[in-house]
Formats: C-alpha cells, structure tokens, sequence
C-alpha cells in the first residue's frame, strides 16, 4: 500500500498478482484515491517493494494490506523491466523491476481496500475491463499458458517540445515508447521573443551602457538621444508558426498594435488573423519570428529570401531552421537590419558566422528557462513518466 511504504523506504522492484477462484481474477477498480494515474482502471493486487524485501515477502505482504487475504499457493509468472533512457537514448536514467505471480491459493476473509474495489471477474471478461496496456499483454501471456516470461518496456522521455534530437524512425522500430512535454514554455518563450524585440527596437541594453559610462552626467539636456528607437505600434509581425507559442506572440504582438499576419502549414481553425504564404510572410514582415519544428520540410527555411532592408529576424524555435551562411551573408550586406536569436544550428555555440556581428543578438537558448518554467517542465515529465509506468501512455511521439 502506498503511503505506508513511502513512509519505510522504497526499492526499484514492484509486485503484481493476479488471485485466481472459480475460472475468475481478483481485480481492483481504483476509484479511490486523488491524482491516481491508475483512476479508473482495473488492475491486480501489488505494489512496491519496502527496503530489504525479497520478491515474494513483497507479494505476501501487499497482497495481505490490499486483500486480507494470506496465500498459501503461489506461482512466478514472469518479470518486467521497465527502462527509462534519457534524451539521447543511450543512457539509462532510471530502471524497475516488476514481478508477476499468479496465486490460487489462500485463507482469510476478505477486507476493504483504500485503493480501490476489489472484485472476481471471469477470466473471459477481464480483456472487456479498462486495462492498463500492460495488462493486455500479461494476460495474453497467461491465457497461452506461457511459463515464464520476461520483457523489457523501454521509454524515452524527452524534457522539451521539441524532439528532432531523438531518431524517431528507429524508436519506432524496436518499440520504445518517445513522449514529449507539450506546453510547458509557451508563455516563456513568448516572453523571450519579445525581449529580443524590444532590445532591438528600444535599445534599452546601449541607453543603459552609455548612461554607465557617464554620457547622461555629461549631457547638455535633460535627455540623450544617440540610439535611435521605434514604435512596434503599426509595424507588421508575420508569426511562422501558429501552435500554442506562435498564438501567444501573435496576441502579445496585437496588445502593442502591431499588424499581424500567420504562416502555418496547418489550417488553423478561427484565427483572427490574415493567413499568408511563407513568401509573403517575408515579404511582409517587419519582424518575423519562427515558432516552428524543426523537420525534414522545415530545415534551412530562411535562406536567401529577401526580408525587407529594415527587417527584423527572431528565433526562439530550433536553430536549424535557418541557413546560418546565408543569414550572415544577408547582415553584413544590410539586406535586412538584423537578426535576434535563442537558438543555433550547432548548441553548444560552435564557429558560427553569426557571432560577433553587430546587428546580431544572440543569447545561449535560455527562453525556456524562467524557474516557474523548469518547475512544470519537471513535473510534466515526471507525470510522463508515471504515466507511462501505469500503462496509459501520454504525450506520445511513439507507442510500441
């Protein structure tokens, strides 16, 4: 039972039991608790292992608190290694055991469980309950009478949105389970893209150095004026990207009375705004920012087209999506007035021929950093996780 072995210490090993009587499992329906990734489904007696159990002192004693029932009859069924890998899929991060019996014999009367209800379902009828997806498996197992078995359940558990850092292709082949953290950065990065176009366009960062260095002490005026400024108010912002980020920077950018145009493969439904194509985007933009993935179609997509000379260029997405070469080409040239950027082709920086240039801003991919920011990106990964572990997978890239 949960809460009393977190209070004692856990180990890395869990037990499963499926109780047989009269052609029927012993299932619990776990309706009880609150927040439990198992609500509502049907599953079998068992639970984690206390420090210094054994696999059977394990079975014996879970079965016991969620049952009341003491097994005389037991048999080891099968086990199953669950393996989570990290990003790159190659380093495990986190590995658990769990052990699967079925038992056919016990005493004792029956007694009520704070996890859930405890029923006999026939064994025909059990596949029709609301199983968790390794659930099916064992039984299927079982119902062919198989020994023994072993499986390994591999997951890979991306801390990001993005995912182009891990070879979907051939996670899909060898059945690992990829899942992403949608939504967790949307009003950081938001945040972010704004920053890098308010330094651009209200210089804020040279008032404050040239203030530092004494110019407004030695000023004749009440204000000094050396850095020219803008207004974002009228000024046209073609959003490429129109997921929960792109949205976001298009509703902040109309708060400021920008002009707003979309670019998005997708047709979004009720978008309050013109839709354009990726060339017109460009033609358009004053600023343009990229709030796309990074994939096969859109990799290297600002190349040589033409901003216009007094162009903005923002990236908060995936560094990939641009051409570097051409970007610095296009900045040392003054065919657009500059760049603003989080991301790079190559993370850590490596020799690229965007540093050092005056009209670019680059920062070290921080827009998802705030600390309110990490701590539900943590949290959203970690329900990933134990999701994953109970059978109902979510946020899935892949499913085995």
């Amino acid at each position: 039972m949960e809460e009393k072995t977190e209070e004692r210490g856990r180990g890395c090993m869990t037990t499963l039991c499926y109780i047989e009587k009269d052609d029927s499992y012993l299932m619990m329906h776990r309706t009880v608790k609150k927040n439990d990734v198992n609500k509502d489904k049907w599953i079998g007696v068992g639970g984690h292992a206390e420090l210094g159990e054994s696999p059977e002192e394990c079975l014996l004693r879970e079965v016991k608190e969620e049952t009341g029932y003491t097994l005389t009859s037991w048999r080891f069924r099968g086990l199953v290694t669950f393996v989570t890998e990290a990003e790159n899929s190659k380093t495990v991060e986190y590995m658990e055991y769990m052990c699967l019996y079925t038992a056919d014999g016990f005493t004792g009367e029956p007694t009520a469980c704070d996890e859930g209800e405890l029923a006999w379902v026939k064994k025909e009828d059990v596949l029709h309950l609301n199983l968790w997806e390794g659930d099916k498996i064992f039984f299927r197992l079982l119902n062919e009478d198989e020994p023994f078995f072993s499986l390994k359940l591999r997951y890979v558990g991306e801390c990001a949105t993005g995912y182009n850092n891990i070879d979907i292709a051939a996670a899909k082949a060898h059945g690992v389970t990829v899942c992403n953290v949608a939504g967790y950065s949307t009003d950081a990065v938001a945040q972010h893209t704004f920053a890098l176009i308010l330094h651009h366009y209200s210089r804020v960062a040279q008032y404050d150095a040239a203030v530092r260095q004494g110019a407004w002490k030695q000023a004749k005026t009440f204000c000094i004026m050396p850095y020219p400024m803008q207004e974002l108010a009228e000024k046209t912002l073609a959003v490429v990207g129109y997921g929960s980020i792109g949205k976001k920077v298009a509703a902040i950018g109309a708060a400021f009375g920008m002009r707003l145009c979309i670019a998005t493969r997708t047709q979004p439904q009720n978008c309050p705004y013109p839709l354009v194509s990726l060339d017109e985007a460009f033609r358009q933009a004053d600023i343009l920012t990229l709030h796309t993935p990074l994939t096969e179609q859109t990799a290297g997509m600002v190349n040589a087209r033409r901003l216009k000379p007094t162009a903005l260029l923002v990236n908060t997405a995936r560094g990939g999506l641009i051409v570097e070469a051409d970007l610095a080409q296009a900045l040392q040239k003054g065919v657009i007035a500059g760049a603003a950027l989080d991301v790079l082709t190559e993370e850590p920086m490596g020799d690229t021929p965007l540093f050092g240039l005056e009209n670019c801003t680059l920062t070290p991919h921080a827009a998802w950093t705030p600390l309110e920011t990490r701590q539900r990106l943590l949290e959203l990964a970690a329900e990933n996780l134990r999701c994953w572990l109970a059978g109902t997978p979510q946020n899935g890239i892949t499913a085995p």
